[in-house]
């Protein structure tokens, strides 16, 4: 039986000129460096009379062990995307310029191959191995370490849009 440890949801807010692809990028790279397997689950653009309305929905998934897996939720809600041009260092570069929020989640997912949905015995054990071999284990050190590494994606996404204070309480992660 599949059973997830959640995360709590933290949020972005931004309002400002930013590069979208330099964005997505970024985040997408963080991925890869700590071998998410990355997912686009829903893109969806609302076409209005004035400016576009965006809503994004990523899903990355890490297998920790046989039985233990890290998932990542990020979604983005972008509003009024338009393509600007600015002056950066005396030249003129195409960016872009919107309002948007991105929310990243994410969970621990124990038994994420249903191992032990087989039958009622295989249930009874895997109850047991969760709650009493690898209970402390999983609260005490995969829930926090992904809790860190979705604080330093937000972190990384921060500092992209340079819009974040120069230290960090958790540098290793």
């Amino acid at each position: 039986m599949t059973f997830r440890y959640d995360i709590p949801r933290s949020r972005l807010k931004y309002a400002g000129i930013f590069s979208w692809q330099g964005l997505y990028k970024t985040m997408n790279e963080w991925f890869q460096e700590r071998e998410f397997e990355f997912h686009e689950k829903l893109y969806k653009d609302k076409i209005k009379p004035v400016l576009p309305e965006i809503e994004i929905k990523w899903y990355a998934e890490r297998k920790v062990t046989g039985f233990i897996m890290y998932v990542i939720n990020v979604e983005f809600h972008i509003w009024d995307l338009e393509e600007v041009e600015i002056m950066k260092d005396g030249k003129k570069e195409q960016t872009n310029r919107a309002r948007f929020l991105i929310d990243f989640s994410g969970s621990v997912v124990i038994d994420y191959a249903g191992q032990f949905e087989h039958s009622e015995f295989r249930k009874k054990i895997e109850t047991f191995i969760r709650n009493h071999i690898i209970k402390k284990e999983v609260e005490t050190i995969h829930v926090d370490k992904l809790d860190y590494m979705i604080l330093n994606l937000h972190k990384r996404t921060k500092e992209y849009l340079d819009f974040y204070s120069k230290s960090h309480a958790y540098p290793m992660f």
